[in-house]
Formats: structure tokens, C-alpha cells, sequence
């Protein structure tokens, strides 16, 4: 912030004390070179360049932009074995009932549409929760990673929520077709034979 000791002095009630100069030059120099000069009478303790700063910023975001792309490949590698396995699991356990409609005489479209609602019902409740609970963690994620001199913008964008919810809805409907397979698969004989 930029202001005049006058300034400073009625806002903060303290008269400023300068420890710091900021200088500009419109010529091309060598940085070290400068900084010998300037440091000669040893009454300076450090010196920083915006060119330098400006690197340090950068090198961090390419850093965290690694973070951030290792993270959303993750998310989704979790994404499709939760899915998986909870449609799995689901499938698997219900054998008997499903082969109890077929012998009903349930057509198999039939009895796989009522799975698939159950599964999109779920979808759509877990996609409900995930954006309540979600925006909430990324922001205390996001304050733990900030330090005095970095801050992040607490933000989530129509755009990262839209990406999210439809990475759900497509791992939905491709396991979807798993559901397809397994009923035309069971075998009601056996199925029916089972134990509860």
C-alpha cells in the first residue's frame, strides 16, 4: 500500500519509520552489480527485485499447478472405484431379488430400469452432499496452504462445479452399462437357491 506519512501517521497513530526503498530504473543493469553498489556502506540488509519475485511466483504456481492436476486426476481414479464398487456391491447382493423379478416375469429392461433409478437417485443425493460438504473443505484446504506473504482466492466457479457434477454423471452412466450385463447374465436357478 502506497501512502503519504501524513496519512499513516492520522490512521495509525505512530509516526511512520522508513525501512524500506523502493527504487525503479529505466536503464538495463546488471542485478548483481547493482546490489554491490548499493550494499557497499553495509547499512542495507537485504535486497529484492521484482524479477526475481516475479520468477519465485511463477515457480510456485507451476509447482502448485502440478498439485492441483495430480489431485484432480485423484479425485477421479476415486470417483470411478467408488462408483464401481458400490454398483458392484449393489448388483451382487441383490442377485436373488433380481432374479426374483425376472421370474415374475419382469422383462430384463424392466428390471434394470429399476436398478438404474435407485443408482441415479443416489447419484443425484451424492452430488448434493459432495457440493455442500465439498465447498466447504476446499476452503479450509485452501486457508491451511496460505502463508503470510501468499493468499488464494476462496472462489468456486459455476464452471468448477458444473465439471464436477457432470465427471459424476458420466462415470454414473458408463457403470450403468454394467448393470446392463449382470442382470441379462444372472442365472435364476441358481440365484434362487441362494441363501439370504
Amino acid at each position: 500500500i502506497y501512502m503519504l506519512p501524513e496519512y499513516y501517521q492520522t490512521n495509525m497513530k505512530q509516526t511512520p519509520r522508513t525501512n524500506m526503498i523502493l527504487m525503479q530504473s529505466n536503464k538495463e543493469y546488471n542485478e548483481v552489480e547493482l546490489a554491490k553498489k548499493i550494499n557497499e556502506n553495509n547499512t542495507i540488509s537485504q535486497i529484492q527485485y521484482i524479477s526475481l519475485a516475479e520468477k519465485t511466483y511463477e515457480s510456485v504456481m507451476d509447482n502448485l499447478a502440478l498439485l492441483v492436476g495430480v489431485f484432480i486426476v485423484f479425485s477421479v481414479l476415486l470417483v470411478f472405484a467408488v462408483l464401481y464398487n458400490l454398483i458392484n456391491i449393489n448388483i451382487r447382493e441383490r442377485t436373488k431379488e433380481i432374479a426374483t423379478y425376472k421370474v415374475l416375469g419382469f422383462p430384463n429392461n424392466k428390471v434394470i430400469s429399476i436398478i438404474k433409478r435407485e443408482n441415479y437417485v443416489l447419484m443425484i443425493l451424492g452430488v448434493i452432499f459432495g457440493l455442500i460438504f465439498g465447498i466447504g473443505l476446499s476452503s479450509v484446504v485452501i486457508r491451511t496452504m496460505e502463508t503470510e506473504t501468499l493468499s488464494f482466492v476462496k472462489e468456486i466457479t459455476l464452471k468448477d462445479i458444473s465439471i464436477s457434477v457432470l465427471a459424476t454423471i458420466f462415470f454414473t452412466i458408463v457403470f450403468s452399462f454394467i448393470i446392463n450385463n449382470y442382470v441379462k447374465k444372472i442365472n435364476l436357478t441358481e440365484s434362487l437357491k441362494q441363501n439370504e
